[in-house]
Formats: C-alpha cells, structure tokens, sequence
C-alpha cells in the first residue's frame, strides 16, 4: 500500500497558506505601503496559477520583480515550517494498515519542503519506505514511473501486489495504473484537484472522498 501526501493524508492548502504568510510579510517589508500580498496569493493559487503564484502577484499589482527577489521568495516559502495536521482517520488508516501490508509513501516536490511535511505531520513510522522522487532528480518525477518501479523492487512485489492512494489525476494515476497496480482517488471535496476529471490510463480505477475509505475497498476487492 503505497501513498501520495499532499492532498492525500492531509490538505494541502493548509501547509500553501501557511508558507504564504511569511512570504506576504517579506513583500510588505519590501514594498511600503502595499498591501493584500496574502490575500492575492491564495487567490492566484485557488484559480490553478499554482506555478508562478509570486510574479503573477506582483504583475497584477503592478509591482516590479526579477529572477533574484522571486528566488527570494521562493527560498522563504520552502523554508516555512509546517504546522499541518492529517486528515481525520489517516493515523488509523496507516495504522490498520500495517497489520496486513507493507506500507510507502512515494511523493514529489521540492526535497526539503516534502521532509518537513512529514516531520510535521508525525508519520514517518507509519512507512517501511519512503520515496522523495527530488532526492533523485525530476526524471523521477510522477507521472514518470522510475519512482514506482523502485518502491515495488523495494518491496519485492509485482505490479498486481501493489496499490497507490493519491490524489492528482494528471500525474499521480498514470505509471501505477499502466504497471498493474490497484489505484484509489481520495477526491475530498476541498481538495486542489478535486474538480479535475481524467480518463483512460489517468483516471483512478477506484474513488473515495476521505482517506479512512480505503479500507473499505480493500474490502470490497477481497470480495471480489
């Protein structure tokens, strides 16, 4: 049983707002007078400009930038330390868990910032291993599936032994599900991607709204 994080074990607009504040602050400081840093930037990332969320703030607001204070602020939003917390029933779920199967986490992001998060959330002694795909280069990044690959060797598994639990259609889905792995969507209703919508390889084979439900297809497959 192998896991996303963000969005998958805890939401992630917790830790993105989080890291904004301190952010927001450094561009007061920076440019007297101006205001509504913070308020912008959530705006600007809800609408799915999630990438360069600092220059589209500062164009809309009229105010001038380079590569060196975007790397400024970069720097400041992945040195924020997270005070995040699991979603309801993740601990339980992880703990059930691990009375049946082997359990990972296999996340992509920014190496340190993803270290944090775990630290924070307190569940690293929930995985037998954890993958950060940054640690070995954006080749391992999702969808590709070298991160994967190396999580069911790890294991000593194949394709048909394994499941990952995500969230984001547009790269988590894709590498699991052509390897033969069970892939379960947790779509919680304020999730960043929940109103995305994926078919063939990139759609889920399975969905449910909070993460405590994995169980309960677990089940079902058992069943089946």
């Amino acid at each position: 049983m192998i896991f996303d994080l963000d969005d998958t074990l805890y939401p992630e607009m917790e830790h993105v707002v989080g890291a904004f504040k301190p952010v927001s602050r450094y561009l007061e400081r920076q440019f007297k007078g101006q205001k509504h840093f913070f308020d912008m930037m959530v705006e600007v990332f809800r609408a799915g400009r999630s990438k360069k969320v600092f220059n589209a703030v500062l164009e809309e607001m009229g105010l001038p930038h380079d590569q060196q204070l975007i790397a400024t602020l970069v720097s400041i939003y992945r040195a924020h330390q997270p005070i995040i917390r699991p979603f309801p029933g993740a601990r339980e779920t992880m703990r059930a868990l691990r009375t049946r199967f082997r359990v990972g986490l296999l996340t992509d992001g920014h190496l340190e910032t993803q270290r944090k998060k775990v630290r924070a959330l307190g569940i690293a002694q929930y995985f037998d291993r954890i993958i950060y795909t940054d640690e070995h280069g954006k080749d391992w990044w999702k969808p590709s599936r070298l991160g994967f690959e190396e999580m069911q060797r790890s294991f000593g598994l194949s394709g048909a032994q394994c499941a990952y639990i995500a969230d984001n259609p547009l790269k988590d889905f894709y590498a699991p599900n052509t390897m033969g792995w069970l892939t379960i969507r947790v779509r919680s209703k304020d999730g960043l991607y929940a109103r995305l919508e994926a078919s063939g390889d990139y759609k889920a084979r399975s969905q449910i709204d909070q993460i405590a439900s994995v169980l309960r297809i677990l089940e079902n497959c058992g069943r089946g």
